[in-house]
């Protein structure tokens, strides 16, 4: 058992040792009753199922963990049995629920009692909990809270002494959450600092994660073409890790950097690519995806705007339904300037005006800013 974490730590979740590692370690678990250690073992077998897009197999998983830990709930970690099912449900564009669980847990935290979960699930759980609170905030619209719950993971991460935990935190509650609210400074300094732990550990999988986080980063700072080729080599090393969690963020970033370019077919490409990955329950970025299809469909000599409205209208529809507020605002932005553009300005204001009024926080963030400044631009 105590070869599995650090598998991962220097593999990634998806090495294909995990697998046989798993079984012996479960067998031997059930055979001497451990319910302590046995926690571990199945949030690591929930986790490497998460990554490689396994959702059904991981949810069966989270669901024995979970009731294992309501046979023992005096076992230092039967509070968090629950935590890959919470990422699960983010994940799936459940954020809601997610958000709801993930408080639960960081409520029942103790920094005494728990203090070896970082040793025996590879993160702490707090930071790992409110690491998943940052994003699943961000989703649903409430971007100052998930900011607040961003640097209290980070600030944790650094005072715990244990490298991947900090990684961990700084990926998730850090350069994604950054790279998702658009926030460049802070995704410039998130990123820096995984790069350099890179030079340390150099996890396959994390290097995947920081690669497309890069690319990212350099495509925002106008280096376009160096980020693309960033964010390729990302999703191609995800890909040929079969580990599809990452890739339909990283191909919406990729398809909207294409368009930038005017480059059509690699864009479509790219969404393709990402769709595929979505399919096997990756799907909180299910609206951006149709987003950005949308944003295609807008440049160059082969426009199509009844396509365009289509792809953004599925985005609003996707983002309704998970009850992202963040994405929801988005797909209004981009249906609003088409509309605008087409003299349909009532049409505009009336979508785009409650989009952005439902907000009371996050005024300072990209997305809001971008959405108060094209309402005043329509009539």
């Amino acid at each position: 058992m105590e070869l599995i974490t650090p598998l991962i730590a220097t593999k990634g979740y998806t090495a294909p040792e995990l697998e046989r590692l798993f079984k012996r370690a479960l067998r031997l678990s059930e055979e001497i009753g451990d319910t302590e250690e046995i926690l571990p073992v199945l949030y690591s077998r929930q986790a490497y199922e998460l990554v490689g897009g396994q959702f059904d197999r991981a949810a069966e998983h989270a669901e024995e963990a979970i009731r294992i830990a309501e046979r023992n709930p005096i076992a230092d970690s039967a509070a968090f049995a629950g935590r890959l099912f919470a990422t699960l449900k983010l994940f799936q564009g459940e954020a809601t629920t997610a958000c709801e669980q993930l408080r639960q847990m960081l409520a029942q935290y103790d920094p005494v009692r728990h203090s070896a979960s970082a040793l025996r699930f590879g993160q702490d759980h707090f930071v790992a909990c409110a690491s998943y609170l940052t994003l699943g905030l961000w989703f649903l619209g409430f971007t100052d809270e998930a900011r607040r719950y961003s640097e209290r993971a980070i600030e944790y991460a650094r005072s715990l002494n244990h490298t991947h935990t900090l990684q961990f935190g700084l990926a998730y509650a850090g350069a994604l959450f950054a790279a998702n609210c658009r926030d460049v400074e802070f995704l410039e300094s998130t990123t820096a600092e995984l790069l350099e732990i890179g030079k340390e550990l150099g996890s396959p999988g994390w290097s995947a994660a920081v690669s497309g986080l890069h690319g990212k980063l350099l495509i925002e700072r106008g280096r376009t073409s160096e980020g693309i080729a960033k964010l390729q080599a990302g999703i191609t090393a995800f890909r040929e890790r079969h580990s599809p969690l990452w890739q339909p963020t990283f191909c919406t970033w990729l398809a909207e950097a294409h368009a930038t370019c005017g480059e059509i077919p690699q864009g479509l490409e790219a969404l393709k690519i990402g769709r595929q990955a979505a399919a096997g329950g990756t799907r909180w970025m299910d609206a951006e995806l149709h987003r950005a299809a949308g944003e295609l469909l807008q440049v160059g000599g082969a426009t199509n705007p009844a396509c365009a409205e289509t792809s953004f209208i599925e985005a609003l529809a996707v983002a309704r339904s998970q009850s992202s507020r963040t994405l929801e605002l988005r797909a209004a932005m981009s249906l609003a300037r088409l509309w605008k553009s087409q003299e349909r300005d009532t049409e505009a204001r009336a979508l785009l005006q409650p989009a952005t009024a439902w907000f009371t926080e996050g005024h300072s963030t990209s997305d809001l800013r971008e959405a108060e400044a094209l309402l005043r631009t329509i009539r």
